[in-house]
């Protein structure tokens, strides 16, 4: 059988929602959903592309795809577009010819030639890790899990709700608000300027919740976003000025889920970050990882990987995870 890796188009879009099925184990039309989500055409706020291949045979049938989502990265005023490796799943009666390493190989030149610097793998596993490695990616951090035991999640949460607390205002929402806007950080992250944050808020196999607080002058002091996945929570986005006030609308938000625990998944944060979720009562369990034995994040660029100089974007090294601050939302 002849194997053919081109970039993705339209025209391929059933026969990668049906081989999906084989990743994404749900309905059909939750897998359209889904894919349109993700992938579709001038959906993604920060490129208006598709970034995808797909492996083909002679006959032009789907065996397999593999998924990239771009985001904007801001340094020293320059935009450059970093992608990340999303969804890669091939049909069985295209497994053991090499399509996996072939789309990814395909894949390089391919995202070079859109303009992308960099790829962020956050999400790879122990079979293909060392595919990855031998491609050119680099490990840069491991990933840790911080937990919160929830036992006040019994309170209904369908429309927005108010307080006033101590001078602040505190707002919490069954749902990401639209037009929400974020601080911005000094290290590498995805940017929310293009309306990235509301392009999450429709996304169709999640639910969020959001907990916003505002100091005296109407200042943004803290932001919570919680995503709802089976008996877990995971804390999605975390800021916060004012500890007290962040506290206290943090525990209000928890109160409007039943999960009985929040997981914070953390590769890139920083002592403050870390510190800041011990004082909210978060928790690690180091035996816990040390048996799931999580693969490590992955960074890779584009140009000379041999080359020392290759690996900035802007004035950062990205092999630093010092200079990283991404969050579980922006995890695909």
């Amino acid at each position: 059988m002849e194997v053919i890796i081109k970039p993705y188009e339209s025209k391929y879009r059933d026969g990668v929602v049906d081989v999906l099925k084989y990743l994404w184990h749900f309905s059909e039309s939750e897998r359209y959903a889904r894919f349109d989500w993700l992938f579709g055409s001038n959906t993604n706020p920060s490129f208006h592309e598709t970034l995808a291949v797909v492996a083909v045979n002679e006959n032009d049938d789907v065996l397999g795809f593999r998924g990239w989502v771009p985001g904007i990265v801001w340094q020293d005023g320059k935009k450059y577009v970093v992608a990340r490796a999303a969804d890669v799943v091939v049909s069985p009666k295209g497994r053991r010819q090499g399509i996996f390493s072939k789309m990814t190989t395909y894949s390089l030149s391919y995202l070079r030639n859109k303009g992308v610097c960099g790829i962020l793998n956050l999400s790879s596993n122990s079979q293909s890790n060392p595919g990855y490695v031998k491609l050119g990616w680099i490990p840069i951090a491991k990933l840790n899990i911080w937990y919160k035991v929830n036992l006040g999640g019994t309170e209904q949460f369908q429309e927005k709700k108010e307080y006033n607390y101590y001078g602040s205002k505190i707002c919490l929402y069954p749902y990401i608000p639209q037009g929400l806007r974020v601080p911005s950080a000094e290290n590498l992250c995805f940017s929310m300027k293009e309306g990235q944050l509301d392009w999450y808020a429709e996304r169709p196999d999640r639910d969020y919740l959001t907990g916003v607080t505002y100091d005296k002058t109407g200042q943004l002091s803290s932001l919570f976003i919680l995503e709802k996945r089976g008996k877990v929570a995971g804390l999605s986005y975390f800021y916060c000025k004012d500890l007290e006030i962040g506290k206290y609308a943090f525990k209000q938000l928890c109160r409007r889920t039943d999960n009985r625990f929040i997981a914070v998944w953390g590769w890139a944060l920083s002592k403050e970050e870390k510190s800041l979720l011990y004082r909210m009562g978060f928790f690690k369990i180091p035996f816990y990882e040390r048996i799931k034995k999580y693969p490590p994040i992955l960074v890779r660029v584009m140009g000379d990987v041999n080359n020392g100089a290759g690996w900035q974007i802007g004035s950062k090294d990205i092999r630093d995870v010092k200079n990283w601050n991404i969050n579980l939302i922006d995890n695909f």
